[in-house]
């Protein structure tokens, strides 16, 4: 048995370092995935949309503050 602190396997294709995972991977695969694409980002995380059309679900990644205050807005940019 794994102890829990230790990362799931990770399996590779291509040799690209990066987890394979797609629509038939299991939970795991596509954490990891996920995870390793945005490696060093604290403030991303995953959020889930419906689409009010077709039904259709799915998940984007997003990320806290997505336009800092702290930056001068671009001439002409009304900030939507």
């Amino acid at each position: 048995m794994r102890s829990p602190s230790l990362p799931p396997p990770v399996i590779t294709e291509g040799g690209h370092g990066l987890p394979y995972a797609d629509a038939s991977s299991g939970t795991e695969a596509k954490i990891a995935l996920f995870r390793a694409l945005f490696a060093g980002r604290e403030d991303v995380y995953a959020t889930r949309w419906v689409s009010a059309k077709s039904g259709r679900t799915g998940w984007s990644p997003a990320e806290d503050n997505p336009l800092p205050r702290t930056r001068p807005m671009p001439s002409g940019c009304s900030g939507r």
